[in-house]
């Protein structure tokens, strides 16, 4: 399903900017910019556990907002950038393994900065981008010996596209799919959670956020 919205995202964006590509005029997408942006959250988590050998996958979805700032470079149609941005995230999803652990991820928010490469068609722009993506993640685990929590921070990478669309001006839509993968850690706990409560696990983590938003040029 990912995959699938992956797929859909940049069909999206192609299917739009194609019929704008012909003789459009040069327009000047040059300078900086803030922005507000709202979606949605999908995520992929897997959880193992080295002293059960007990392993899973939860799939957190949810909602996401957040801010964004950066500037553009203009070469006739050709446009580079740089952007920051944060968004907070409502997302959280269990699992529970056969010994009767039961894992719980909530993603709280996701923060990159992004290298961008658009191409200019009249009123539209399409880029692409990648970057560095920084993201903080709380894990629970609980049995029917007690339970135990952790909330960190992990520095991953982010790649995505997306479409403005100029409405005035100063002010442009935008849709954007961003995929973040923030790699595989183990929950680290002192002390160490002991017997009978549920051991520390390995904890992969990669979300698609697909999100609309507002762009205000200056």
């Amino acid at each position: 399903m990912r995959k699938r919205l992956a797929f859909s995202m940049a069909f999206l964006a192609a299917a739009i900017i194609a019929p704008a590509a012909g003789a459009q005029p040069v327009s000047s997408w040059q300078g900086s910019y803030v922005g507000l942006s709202a979606g949605g959250h999908f995520g992929t988590v897997g959880f193992n556990f080295p002293a059960t050998g007990e392993s899973g996958t939860v799939h957190p979805s949810g909602f996401t907002g957040g801010v964004f700032g950066g500037h553009l470079w203009q070469s006739d149609r050709w446009i580079f950038g740089t952007e920051l941005g944060f968004r907070a995230i409502s997302a959280a999803k269990s699992g529970t393994t056969p010994s009767g652990i039961t894992f719980r991820q909530n993603t709280n928010w996701v923060a990159d900065w992004r290298g961008i490469v658009g191409h200019s068609y009249g009123d539209w722009m399409a880029y692409v981008f990648g970057g560095l993506a920084y993201g903080s993640l709380t894990h629970r685990a609980t049995n029917a010996g007690g339970a135990w929590s952790n909330t960190e921070t992990r520095t991953g990478w982010t790649a995505g596209l997306g479409a403005q669309k100029r409405i005035t001006d100063k002010i442009a839509l935008r849709l954007d799919y961003a995929y973040v993968d923030l790699g595989t850690a183990m929950c680290v706990i002192a002390p160490p959670p002991a017997p009978p409560l549920p051991p520390m696990p390995n904890v992969s983590h990669q979300s698609h956020d697909i999100t609309g938003g507002i762009v205000f040029n200056f």
